[in-house]
């Protein structure tokens, strides 16, 4: 399982192209400037260069939810391990790990991580953070 049997797996039926724009130049005509957001990712193998294109706006990022790949399914997208400490390095701090697909082995091929900003669970944290929780 991983990239080279989704390449086996799978017959080309068409190609689109498509306009890609950074998240941090776009983001103030979606949403009001003094909103924060939630971001999900889910772009096949490109979920980190979304992140990482919005490096203008992540402080308007409240928390993400990014699917990672464990395994190579999509090739050149890294791993979940390097994914993890550049989010961690970029100031998120993981809050759950949800597997996406498994292999027949049950083996996790792919997660969707859900990250929160340091400095919102330190807020949280000092105003006595989610009900319920310690």
């Amino acid at each position: 399982m991983g990239y080279d049997k989704y390449v086996r797996e799978t017959e080309l039926d068409r190609t689109e192209d498509v306009d890609v724009r950074r998240l941090d130049g776009l983001l103030d005509s979606i949403v009001p400037a003094e909103r924060r957001v939630f971001l999900k990712t889910d772009t096949q193998g490109y979920d980190m260069h979304v992140v990482r294109g919005a490096k203008g706006c992540l402080d308007r990022v409240l928390g993400m939810q990014i699917e990672l790949p464990v395994r190579e399914v999509y090739e050149g997208a890294g791993n979940y391990l390097e994914s993890l400490a550049e989010l961690t390095e970029m100031g998120f701090d993981p809050t759950a790990f949800f597997p996406v697909q498994r292999d027949r082995t049950l083996r996790v091929i792919n997660i969707d991580a859900v990250m929160i900003r340091r400095d919102e669970a330190e807020r949280l944290r000092a105003t006595g953070g989610i009900a319920g929780r310690p």
